[in-house]
């Protein structure tokens, strides 16, 4: 009898940068070489959630193959999702992994732990505040999937693959069981293009 939360509660989107302005700020942020900085640019190169990408572990990454594979207990839906890792995420792991050698990948100061989920923000919100106006790091997704499909004609499946969206449509993921990882490969690698033109 209640009537659905959407209809009657407004949704309210984070804030994207427009992605045409996504490269400029990669520039900036691999000139700052911090744990912050890495991992900003770690989760915008793999377009994955903030706790995600802050609580990664070495054991996930196999960079001779350039996947990420993120446990089902770490993710949203609670599915295991392996990500291609481009050239831009493998460049910080490989920065990192020379002075790091916790389990974590975005080790704290203190070194006990990963860094907390609010390390890109408040990098986002001092260093480029005019960008903060505009942008929070999971918006950052959003600028992905606006670029992929304006510029591409990629797979829409394999597009929110990317995005580690689950199929909602019951006779299509009844179908359709493939993770599309080398069509996924194919798109972070052109997004990677993007982020270094």
């Amino acid at each position: 009898l209640l009537p659905n939360v959407s209809k009657i509660i407004s949704v309210k989107h984070h804030r994207s940068l427009d992605y045409n302005d996504v490269p400029d700020l990669i520039s900036e942020l691999q000139k700052i070489k911090k744990t912050s900085s890495y991992a900003l640019i770690f989760l915008i190169a793999t377009s994955a959630r903030t706790n995600e990408v802050i609580g990664a572990t070495w054991k996930e990454i196999d960079l001779k193959n350039k996947i990420w594979t993120i446990p089902a207990s770490r993710m949203k839906m609670r599915q295991e999702h392996s990500v291609p890792l481009n050239d831009t995420a493998c460049k910080v792991l490989n920065l990192i992994q020379k002075h790091n050698s916790s389990n974590f990948v975005f080790l704290s100061n203190r070194k006990k732990s990963h860094i907390s989920n609010d390390y890109m923000r408040l990098l986002l919100k001092t260093d480029f505040p005019e960008i903060y106006i505009k942008a929070v790091p999971h918006g950052f997704r959003s600028s992905f999937r606006n670029w992929a499909e304006e510029n591409f004609n990629f797979s829409r499946r394999a597009v929110e693959l990317c995005l580690a969206h689950t199929n909602k449509n019951k006779v299509e993921k009844a179908y359709l069981r493939s993770d599309l990882f080398l069509k996924r490969q194919q798109i972070m690698n052109e997004w990677n293009n993007f982020l270094v033109s």
